[in-house]
């Protein structure tokens, strides 16, 4: 009877231990996987156990910190190496409507760009004159110049801010 009861104690305490040691193995073999995506480069992989309030959940709300950092500096990589591009582009530019030609096909494929159209307000005018378009339809090309005041971009150019509109009215710029 001895015997059984400590032979079902160890075996109880063995049980304990591996599932105690499992408990901790498995959320660190969870973060280790984190660390070792996040260190090849997958800076959008979910950090877990950042909710766990002991020193894992410290560890793991401290890599997304740094995390949180290296999403920061590859964007401002990204930033830098794109604008170098495009500033190359612009000192090429021998014109203004090469500049605009040069900063709309820069942007473009950058921020999504579906339709746009660069305007140059000469010193003195009460106009604005069409110097750029990219992806831009017949009857928008026809707009060639547009009084201040005059629509989005005359409005913008009088306030000297840009300006939202959401949503944007059904008959407004269609894109094609």
């Amino acid at each position: 009877h001895n015997k059984l009861m400590k032979a079902s104690a160890m075996t109880f305490g063995g049980l304990l231990g591996y599932v105690i040691g499992m408990s901790i193995r498995r959320p660190t073999a969870e973060l280790r996987e984190a660390v070792n995506q996040l260190a090849a480069g997958r800076l959008d992989v979910e950090v877990p156990l950042t909710d766990f309030p002991n020193e894992l959940g410290d560890l793991a709300r401290s890599i997304a910190v740094l995390q949180t950092e290296a999403r920061q500096v590859e964007a401002q990589r990204w930033i830098k190496s794109h604008q170098a591009a495009i500033a190359g582009d612009l000192q090429r530019a021998e014109s203004p409507t090469a500049l605009a030609q040069a900063l709309l096909a820069g942007l473009a494929p950058l921020v999504g760009l579906g339709h746009g159209l660069v305007y140059r307000r000469e010193a003195g005018a009460d106009r604005l004159r069409r110097i750029g378009a990219y992806a831009c339809l017949e009857s928008a090309q026809e707009t060639r110049e547009i009084a201040l005041g005059e629509g989005l971009v005359g409005q913008c150019a009088v306030e000297k801010s840009a300006l939202l509109l959401d949503p944007a009215p059904a008959d407004y710029v269609r894109i094609g």
